[in-house]
This record gives structure tokens, sequence and C-alpha cells, in this order.
């Protein structure tokens, strides 16, 4: 089958997997720190280029499919191998089931019965699960298509909370603060821990590395600029934010981006959050759901899983891999 994740391709699977609905909380989890945030960003940040240049630098001697799985197995041997990919992918199917909850949640700002309702939250979030595993199921190639333009629409509200925090907002008047008197070292340790769980997802482009094009070259390229790119983002909406909303107030926000979206954008900035939460969740849904099912796949090439995970389909998805992990996800929601 020809290869059709490029570099564009590449890079929207690290950044629309690292970006999901959890930046949405982190300007109020930071308030407290203010401007010394930039801290917690930046080690945290710091942390994560270098991981995504041992991933870069794997990928240029092991550029098989299956990312960490694949560079385990090689290293280690069989066992290790299998219990990463067993734990990798049933981490993934979670992930998924989680982001479904998630698109009801903001779905229900729309159409307030799925919310009000946990039977139709349920259904509508089965229901954006298996459209995407369609999607996946339909190709590799179209997947990659959607990953791109969702990613591309999600950083578009980013960007306008951003910039418009910072143009009429004050982020000089943003302070310094260190709420509990820490030593540099701890204040810095726990702003790390705030942030760094918002950088998972760094390794997604290395598992997919059969369908990526030249993935010697591409997949270290993508893992890196993709890091870099997020971590811009994540800088620029927290700051924008702060810029907007006193510390106190922030801190006690549920919806700090709704709250900064009203100041810019008036009646309509919360609508506006919402479109952009969903669009972010739908892009690491469709990633997380692309990796779902080429990491059984991976191992199953290996006979480290039952063959059938290996199989592709006439349009070269793992159709088989991808249904039984929908399956799981179903589970999941249903338990």
């Amino acid at each position: 089958m020809q290869r059709s994740f490029g570099f564009w391709r590449t890079w929207a699977l690290v950044v629309g997997v690292m970006i999901g609905n959890g930046i949405l909380l982190l300007p109020a989890l930071l308030a407290p720190y203010g401007s010394l945030s930039l801290l917690g960003w930046l080690f945290a940040g710091g942390g994560t280029i270098l991981i995504a240049l041992v991933f870069g630098s794997l990928a240029k001697r092991i550029p098989k499919i299956g990312g960490p799985y694949a560079y385990t197995r090689e290293a280690l041997g069989d066992l290790p191998g299998f219990l990463i990919a067993w734990g990798y992918w049933i981490a993934i199917c979670l992930a998924t089931a989680a982001a479904g909850v998630a698109f009801s949640a903001y779905f229900g700002f729309f159409v307030p019965a799925v919310s009000s309702d946990a039977v139709y939250g349920a259904i509508t979030a089965l229901i954006v699960i298996w459209l995407f595993t369609g999607i996946n199921v339909a190709g590799v190639k179209s997947a990659g298509i959607v990953q791109l333009v969702t990613t591309l629409l999600k950083l578009l509200p980013l960007f306008l909370i951003a910039g418009g925090g910072m143009l009429l907002g004050d982020v000089t008047s943003v302070p310094a603060t260190n709420p509990n008197n820490e030593s540099l070292f701890v204040l810095i340790a726990g702003m790390v821990t705030i942030t760094m769980w918002a950088f998972v997802g760094v390794e997604a482009a290395t598992i997919p590395a059969d369908d990526v094009i030249d993935p010697t070259k591409t997949i270290p390229r993508a893992t890196l600029i993709g890091t870099l790119t997020v971590m811009s983002v994540y800088i620029m909406a927290t700051y924008g934010v702060m810029a907007l909303i006193p510390g106190p107030e922030l801190a006690a926000s549920t919806s700090p981006f709704a709250d900064a979206a009203s100041i810019i954008f008036g009646p309509w900035g919360a609508s506006l959050v919402a479109v952009g939460a969903l669009i972010s969740i739908t892009g690491g849904l469709n990633g997380n759901i692309l990796l779902s099912g080429m990491t059984p796949r991976a191992a199953a090439l290996d006979k480290l899983f039952p063959a059938r995970f290996a199989t592709l389909n006439g349009a070269g998805s793992p159709a088989y891999a991808l249904i039984f992990s929908g399956v799981l996800e179903f589970w999941r929601l249903c338990w």
C-alpha cells in the first residue's frame, strides 16, 4: 500500500493527540502561580523536547510500526515488548472512551438533553467513537486528512483567545506568586506535575511508521516541531487567559477559556469555546483511534498478538484491530 502520511499529517497526529480537552482547564490550575507558571511550561516542555529527540533518534534506527512497542521489543525482547503493546493499547482504548464522554459533555452545551440524561450522553459518545472508527476503517489516508483538518481547526480558537488576551489584557500585570512560599525546586516540581501530562502523545508519530513517507526523516522532524508547536500554543493560550482574568477569579473558574472568550467576543464567546472544544476532542479521538489499530497490528506482525490483528482491508487499514478496539471502548462506556 502507498504511504500516505507526509510531514504535515504526521505533525498533525502529534499535535492533535497532545492537545485535547485538558488544555481548557490549565489556566485555572496554574492561576495561583501567575507569571511563574512560565517556568513550569519551560521545564515540562524542555523535558518533552528531550523525549521527542529520543523518539526521533529511535525512529531513525528502527523505522518500524509500533513505536515504543517496537523499540522495547528490539532492545529487551518479546515479553517486555508484549507488555508495552498490551498496556499502551488498553490505555489508548480507555482514553478514547474518555474522549467520547468529554465530547458528550461539551455537545450538551448545544443540546442540553445530552448532558442531563446519561443514556443520551452514552449514545452520543458511542456515535462519535464509531463515526471516527469508520473513518479510520475507510483508510489511513482518510484518517490522516481528517487529522490534519481537525488539528488546524482546533488551533484557531486557541490562537484567537491567546491573541485577544494579549491585545485586550495586560500580560505585564500578571503577578509572579509563590502561594506556599516553597523553594524554587519544589515550586517548579509542582508546576511540572500539572503541566507535564498535557504533553502526553509525543510518541504518536512513531506508531504508524509503515504509513509515513520517508519515516527516518519525517518522524523525527514532525515529532520535534509538533512538540514545539504544542508548547508555544500552551504558553500563549495560558498567558492570554491570565492577562484577561484576575488570578483569584481565574483560580476559581471551572471554564477559564469560556470566561476569557466572553470578555473578548461577548455573548457568543462561550459558544466559540464549546465548538473549539468539540473539534479539539474529535481531533484527539481520531488520532487515538488510529493508534488503537496500529499498536495491536504491530504486535501481531511479530506474532505476539493473534494474527487476525495484523490483517489489512482493501483500503490498507487494520480494520479488525480498529473494530475490536471499538468494541472494548463500547464495553468501557457501558460498564
